[in-house]
Parts: structure tokens; sequence; C-alpha cells
């Protein structure tokens, strides 16, 4: 197996997205050095430490990361090289702060679902609370539909229509939400002389 390297030509990647991914109108953009890389039947486990050290990151894999894999790329972005390669090998990373952790696909989805599933019970045992929101200017009945589109699923919005207050109660991010969308909302129309 032989290895080449190019020029330099750009700054290692930074990061945009939750795993640490730039991307632009949804697709990835590579901004690492070009590289040219040649290699033929090489373990996985050695590919991704040249790929580190071209990068000058930090690759860390799971044990389930095995096999090997044969590569010929010329002038090639060194963290789309790392793309490619761990897409045929059914393999993903997660950037965690200067950390990228390689493993199974399958496995890091699971993860992003166990973190889901941990964001909603931490959410559900919240403790909810009440605001009211005096409206000044708006009538606050009108104003409900959208309130109501900030709350949380566990949230509700009424109105007082004798004090022209809107009534809210759900988990306290949610309140300010709810808040600044009447705030925003509550202004005074300009009158015609």
């Amino acid at each position: 197996a032989a290895v080449y390297t190019g020029p330099n030509q750009a700054a290692p990647p930074s990061a945009d997205s939750e795993d640490g991914r730039r991307t632009i109108g949804g697709r990835k953009r590579y901004t690492g050095r070009k590289i040219n890389i040649d290699i033929k039947d090489g373990d996985i486990h050695n590919v991704l430490r040249l790929l580190a050290k071209e990068g000058n990151v930090n690759i860390v894999t799971s044990d389930e990361v095995a096999g090997n894999v044969t590569v010929h790329l010329k002038l090639v972005p060194w963290d789309q090289a790392l793309d490619i390669i761990l897409r045929v090998k059914e393999l993903d990373y997660v950037r965690e702060g200067d950390i990228i952790r390689v493993a199974p696909q399958a496995d890091l989805a699971r993860e992003r679902q166990e973190r889901l599933r941990a964001a909603e019970i931490q959410e559900r045992l919240k403790p909810l609370e009440v605001k009211l929101v005096t409206v000044n200017h708006a009538v606050a009945s009108d104003l409900l539909p959208r309130v109501r589109g900030v709350l949380s699923a566990r949230g509700t919005a009424n109105f007082d229509d004798r004090t022209n207050t809107v009534i809210v109660k759900d988990i306290v991010e949610h309140l300010e939400a709810a808040e600044d969308i009447v705030r925003r909302l509550d202004v005074q129309l300009p009158q015609v002389l």
C-alpha cells in the first residue's frame, strides 16, 4: 500500500452542524487539506489513523469498526475522504469537542434516538408554571392561535376577556417564547388623522 499527500490547500474543517460537519443547503461542504491517497486492502484502523494525521484531528474508533478498504483518491479534501470511506464501510462519526468518534451507523443512530428520548423525558419532568401576559393594544383572544403555536405538548393558553390578559401554562422555556410572541404582536396600529 502506498500513500501520497498533496499540497496544503485549505484549513481543517470548522463545525457548523450538530455533528461538526459544515453544510450548505443540505449538502456537505468539505474544507480539509487536499490529499492523494492510494491504498489496497488497507486495515480500516490504519486508514483512519492516516486521515487523522492528515487532518490534524483526533479519531477514536469503537470495537465494532473492522475490515479492510481499498482507496484511490486524488486531490480530495481529507474530510471528504473520511466521509466516503466511512460510508463504504457503513460507518459514521460524531464530533465531540476536538475528537471524532467513529462507530457503525446503526449504533450512532441508536445513540441519537436515546438522547432524544432522554430529552423528551426531561421535558416531561419539568414543572409547569403559569404566566399572565397583559395585552395593551391587541385583543387577547386574537393572539391565542399564535401563542399556542410555540407551546409544548403540555402547554395551554387561554385569555381573560375582562382584563385583556393571555394566561399561559407551560414549562419556563415555552413561557418565555409565548410572552415574546405577545409582546411583539401587541403593538399600536397607526392612527389615521
